[in-house]
Formats: structure tokens, C-alpha cells, sequence
């Protein structure tokens, strides 16, 4: 599935290490990744941000980045682009959205497809997905379970120090759930950002 529109969470600083410059790697055959959204070490434009009424941060205008890619290694089957913030929540790394299952040779260009505000239009569904790590042992551990069965929460990797919790729903569900789990042991959170869909039998 190739994902056509990224739907973007709060304007959070990106850094695009690309390590050398664009040209001289192109020029030399090497992958070469570039945006002309980005630059890099700056906080990331308003436009690409999400826009929920419910978030004081999330105020743009859920607009896809540009991404151009070259010199793709031989045997690559497709791309996964990891939009991840070092300053999110509690100072440790928030993973904010990852588009997957991108094709090497059928696009060489992500851009805007089409934009759609849902919340305007109409009733839709709104969904979030989230995986959640905590560490703990002993109580915590015991109250990181109780919390995430309040949550409908499940467990999807488990140690003896840690879990991984997958949650989905309404995004101030994923925030309280986040939240809670805060004092109990929270080490990092992956969200995909808000996905949603019109209700009734017309599509977009």
C-alpha cells in the first residue's frame, strides 16, 4: 500500500542528517534523500503540522512533505520514512508518523495528492494508532497492566523488565493513556498520527 497523504501531529523540531551534500552524493551515485519542505536542523514549516482544535501545538494545515529520492540501492523493494521528534514529550524521542510500503520505481515523489478537512465535511471516524513502552518492575508493572486492560490496550512484546502496549482510538484516549503511564515507567511512544474516514457510502 502506498501511502498518499501523511497526516502530520504537532510542529516538532526535524533534522534531515543527510551527512554530506545532496549534490556531491548524487554526483558520486550514492542514495541521496532531499525535501524542499525541510531544511535541515530547523523546526519543520506550520503547514505540514496537523490541525486539531483539541491541541494548542497542532495548529497547520495537514499538508503532505515534498521527498526526492535517487541512486536507490539494486535489490530495495520499497521505502519507509521515519518522522521522529528528539524533543517530544518528557525530553525522550517521539516517533510522530512513518509512511510505509513506498514503491523504489513507480514514484520517485511524494507530494500532496488531494487534502480534505473531515471535520468540516461531515460525520467521520477518526482513529490513532500507538505502541507504547514502559519499564518497570515489581507494582508498576502490575499497575502498567491494570492500566492498559482499562485502556483496552495489548500487549505486543513483553520481558521481564518491559512491555510494549499497542492502543488505538481517538487521540485523546492515546494522550490520557500516555499520560498515565507517564509515573509507571514511560521509555518511548511510536504514534502513526490521526487517520480518518468519511461516514456513509461516498468516498473522499
Amino acid at each position: 500500500m502506498f501511502v498518499k497523504r501523511l497526516h502530520l501531529i504537532a510542529a516538532a523540531t526535524m533534522t534531515l542528517a543527510f551527512g554530506f551534500a545532496a549534490t556531491a552524493a548524487d554526483a558520486a551515485g550514492l542514495f541521496t534523500l532531499q525535501s524542499t519542505t525541510f531544511s535541515d536542523g530547523k523546526v519543520m514549516p506550520k503547514k505540514v503540522a496537523n490541525n486539531t482544535a483539541s491541541n494548542p501545538n497542532c495548529v497547520g494545515e495537514n499538508v503532505s512533505p515534498q521527498f526526492s529520492w535517487s541512486n536507490v540501492p539494486d535489490g530495495t523493494k520499497s521505502f519507509i520514512i521515519l518522522m521522529s521528534d528528539p524533543e517530544g514529550r518528557g525530553g525522550g524521542l517521539v516517533s510522530h508518523w512513518v509512511a510505509y510500503g513506498i514503491p523504489t520505481v513507480s514514484y520517485t515523489h511524494l507530494d500532496v495528492y488531494k487534502r480534505q478537512d473531515l471535520t468540516s465535511t461531515g460525520p467521520a471516524i477518526a482513529r490513532e494508532l500507538a505502541m507504547v513502552k514502559v519499564r518497570g518492575t515489581g507494582d508498576l508493572r502490575m499497575e502498567a497492566l491494570r492500566l492498559a486492560d482499562a485502556f483496552r490496550a495489548r500487549v505486543i512484546d513483553a520481558s521481564t523488565e518491559s512491555f510494549v502496549f499497542e492502543i488505538t482510538g481517538a487521540s485523546d484516549k492515546i494522550e490520557s493513556f500516555i499520560n498515565l503511564m507517564l509515573p509507571v515507567g514511560l521509555v518511548e511512544v511510536s504514534r502513526t498520527g490521526v487517520v480518518a474516514i468519511a461516514r456513509g457510502p461516498e468516498g473522499m
